[in-house]
């Protein structure tokens, strides 16, 4: 199973996006082939509050259309959302501590331990840097 990150999931939804037509491109390709996909709840809200942001896009999606798009990944078979749980969250903690990770690392350090939690070893993201620290994913982007 693949977990996407947020970079990935705004790259393919804004055609403004510099990473778009590449991010379409390996994701359509992975669907195709029957590939899963995991998403969770913080990505979800971050795609939306990163979408809609015009400081960030000279085009960026609505309101309505970052809620339709999120809407639709619900629906997809090959998606399956997941949710931190007591044992992510102690994974979280024990990684935020270890590691001695700061503020700007809070979002992706539980995004990977929920993640690693459930399974997940592949992550798309166009950030793997955020995540190398924690050894625990493949890089799929």
């Amino acid at each position: 199973m693949i977990g996407i990150d947020t970079s990935v999931l705004v790259a393919l939804e804004n055609k403004s996006h510099p990473d778009h037509t590449r991010v379409v491109h390996s994701v359509r390709k992975k669907l195709k082939r029957g590939e899963r996909f995991a998403l969770c709840p913080q990505v979800a809200a971050e795609f939306i509050h990163v979408a809609t942001d015009p400081l960030r896009f000279p085009a960026p999606l609505t309101m309505v259309q970052a809620l339709a798009r999120t809407e639709w990944w619900s629906t997809v078979e090959q998606c399956r959302w997941v949710y931190p749980d007591e044992e992510s969250l102690e994974l979280f903690l024990a990684w935020m501590t270890g590691f001695r990770l700061g503020r700007k690392r809070v979002l992706d350090t539980m995004l990977a331990a929920t993640y690693a939690v459930q399974g997940v070893k592949d992550l798309a993201t166009l950030d793997p840097a955020d995540f190398r620290p924690f050894d625990r994913f493949d890089f799929i982007l």
